[in-house]
């Protein structure tokens, strides 16, 4: 991965207004592809935070020698999401930085949700991004899996035969218009090295919540 802050010669923690007169310094020398990844990665504070944590992952090094460096003033707006790395001991007591927590595997959530329900993909998916402190995208998730219940019950309480066309198809409407965001993030931010959650819990919790809904959904069917 190209390192732009040893390009422009500045520190990690360079202000915006650093890296502008570091680029500005340095432009004639540079390729346009070089200026563009500066402009687009370096210069919008949600882009710089992504493309940090996966610097950091990459080359831990280079952040050590800047450790004792002091922090420059951010804006607001750069403050509020913390930088997320990789769990370690150097960050672990730092505000600017959140560990990355275990998480699970949203491509398998994907398919485990083709057994199941869309329900489980889009929960896991939920409990995934808000763990990244990505609320909207987990809220999205979970009104997915609110329809997905909802859905499923009334499956149930009616009788209604749905043919396993109908199970995937919300599984592969679920994934294009939400889940796959989630699978291509953590594949472009973190190359999927990270800590992975165990399936057990979520496949028994789901098999238990299925087994209710249909006694529920039994009891209170129309004769």
């Amino acid at each position: 991965m190209i390192n732009l802050y040893q390009i422009l010669n500045i520190p990690p923690h360079a202000s915006v207004s650093q890296i502008q007169a570091a680029l500005q310094r340095t432009q004639a020398g540079l390729d346009p592809k070089t200026i563009k990844a500066i402009n687009e990665w370096l210069l919008v504070p949600d882009v710089r935070v992504r493309y940090d944590a996966k610097l950091r992952q990459e080359q831990p090094d280079f952040f050590m020698m800047h450790t004792n460096a002091a922090p420059v003033q951010t804006t607001p707006k750069q403050q509020e999401k913390p930088k997320i790395v990789l769990r370690n001991s150097d960050t672990e007591d730092d505000d600017d930085y959140m560990d990355l927590p275990p998480l699970w595997n949203p491509k398998a959530a994907m398919w485990w949700s083709v057994f199941f329900n869309v329900v489980l993909g889009a929960v896991l998916h939920a409990k995934n991004w808000e763990s990244l402190g990505e609320k909207e995208l987990a809220k999205q998730n979970w009104i997915w899996a609110g329809i997905g219940a909802v859905f499923l019950f009334i499956v149930m309480v009616t009788g209604m035969k749905i043919g396993l066309g109908v199970q995937i198809g919300l599984v592969v409407a679920w994934y294009y218009a939400l889940g796959k965001k989630q699978v291509l993030f953590f594949e472009e931010e973190f190359n999927n090295d990270y800590e992975r959650k165990g399936w057990i819990k979520p496949i028994l919790l789901t098999i238990i919540a299925i087994f209710v809904a249909a006694v529920v959904a039994v009891l209170i069917a129309p004769e």
